[in-house]
């Protein structure tokens, strides 16, 4: 009698809907093209601020039609990210990927050849191609790590790490583009964001082939139906359990939370503490760099030893942390930073692989849909919002507001942690308790002489 494959017995921690049979070698090199598929697209995104003088000299905009480059993103992002994950659950997520990270390429090129003719409606309409892009790429990646590492015990640490990979773009966006446009003007820095976001389709192409191998030997398990299970229709979303729903308001509040006080951190360092434009900009960054570690290194911890509620939970304390040494103390800033770096490493790296684990498969994409576009939709009114609080009651007071927004998370996640406590707490279980669990499983059905397929 052969041993029981325990990937194939329901695991609460790391079962998404049919264990990934692929080998450690074919999972990563999966997920590090998926990654970069979206490196070109997250570099994208941020090009814009190094070069806003430049772009409203030649463009002849006012502080009105400049904004309205990243409203023309946000809204995109926002309405096309619904759709995305249908596209997914219909068709199958490499075919998705494709076409999202071909939109990211088709809307940079338009900004390149719009900085050349001085075309700000060419602008507008690359923004919306690139935020309906890279909205979608997010969805196709997440789902891309649900597809190769169901069952896995590194399940977390992928996501983790593939959104510390993705978030690369960015953050060397951030240190690069001030000095590239100096040096070799903003234009050629808009025709490198066009070529990055040309290695990121050929990332795509190259991850398509690799998820058609994997689904042809039956290596991944798709979001096509398997026996009795009934293809996702629309309707079914009514039927998402309650524990999702509050993760797609939770989710919003905490990025917004966080994104909304980096808009505005270089400021307030400037104005509270009498830093200088240089000085405030490192510490602005420090958020991003520990996330890049620090998100792989969450996911890493809970694979060890789970409690992904209990986590969640920690880091939403260690927001309410930030925020409140910021609005009531003097310490030094890198401290309260460092605890909104960790806490945002935390609940970034958890909050995505929480979704294929509340939801089937066939729904996963839908569902990464929904809470992608709740949080860039709060984002997005966000910073205004706080822009305005602000102009009207200074930085300190204002604060105050996205304190009582950590506050309702907490109270939202202990929440989820009773209603899963209330159904035996298989979301929120110690990881030794679970092997301890599957030993036992192995046990009984030998002295059952039961036979489990490897």
């Amino acid at each position: 009698m052969s041993e029981i494959d325990l990937t194939r017995l329901h695991t609460p921690f790391d079962d998404i809907s049919g264990a990934s049979t692929a080998s450690c070698g074919q999972r990563w090199v999966a997920l590090i093209f998926i990654c970069v598929s979206c490196f070109g697209g997250y570099f994208a995104i941020d090009v814009l601020p190094p070069m806003q003088m430049e772009l409203m000299t030649d463009l002849h905009l006012d502080e009105f039609l400049y904004t309205g480059l990243y409203l023309a993103f946000n809204l995109s992002y926002c309405i096309f990210s619904l759709f995305g994950g249908s596209l997914v659950d219909k068709t199958t997520n490499r075919f998705a990927s494709i076409v999202f990270v071909a939109t990211s390429f088709l809307g940079t090129g338009l900004i390149y050849i719009g900085s050349l003719f001085n075309l700000y409606w060419l602008f507008v309409v690359g923004r919306i191609f690139v935020g309906c892009g890279v909205g979608n790429s997010v969805i196709v990646r997440n789902y891309a790590t649900s597809l190769f590492f169901a069952g896995k015990k590194e399940v977390t640490f992928a996501f983790g790490f593939s959104l510390s990979f993705s978030r690369l773009g960015s953050v060397i966006n951030l240190f690069l583009s001030p000095i590239l446009v100096s040096i070799i003007g903003y234009k050629n820095v808009l025709l490198i964001s066009f070529l990055l976001c040309g290695m990121s389709l050929a990332a795509v192409v190259v991850y398509f082939f690799l998820e058609r191998n994997a689904s042809n030997k039956n290596l991944i398990h798709t979001n096509k139906p398997k026996g009795n299970e009934k293809p996702f229709k629309l309707r079914d979303i009514s039927k998402f359990p309650l524990q999702f729903w509050l993760l797609v308001i939770v989710t919003p509040l905490l990025y917004a939370t966080v994104n909304s006080i980096i808009s505005v951190i270089v400021d307030f360092l400037k104005t509270q503490y009498d830093f200088s434009s240089f000085t405030a900009g490192l510490h602005s960054s420090i958020i991003y760099l520990v996330s890049l570690v620090g998100c792989a290194l969450s996911g890493a911890a809970v694979d060890k030893i789970g409690l992904r509620l209990t986590m969640l939970i920690i880091s939403c304390v260690l927001l309410i942390a930030f925020v409140s040494l910021l609005a009531y103390t003097s310490v030094l800033p890198f401290i309260p930073l460092l605890l909104g770096g960790i806490s945002y490493s935390i609940f970034a790296s958890l909050i995505w692989s929480l979704i294929p684990v509340l939801l089937p498969q066939a729904s996963a994409g839908t569902g990464n849909s929904l809470v992608s576009c709740s949080f860039m939709l709060l984002c997005a009114i966000s910073s205004p919002i706080l822009g305005i609080m602000v102009r009207e009651m200074g930085y300190r007071s204002s604060l105050m507001y996205f304190l009582s927004i950590s506050c309702i998370c907490l109270a939202l996640l202990l929440i989820m942690k009773w209603l899963d406590d209330n159904n035996g707490g298989k979301f929120d279980e110690r990881k030794c308790n679970f092997l301890c669990k599957q030993k036992r499983m192995k046990v009984e059905s030998t002295s059952l002489n039961i036979d489990w397929k490897e």
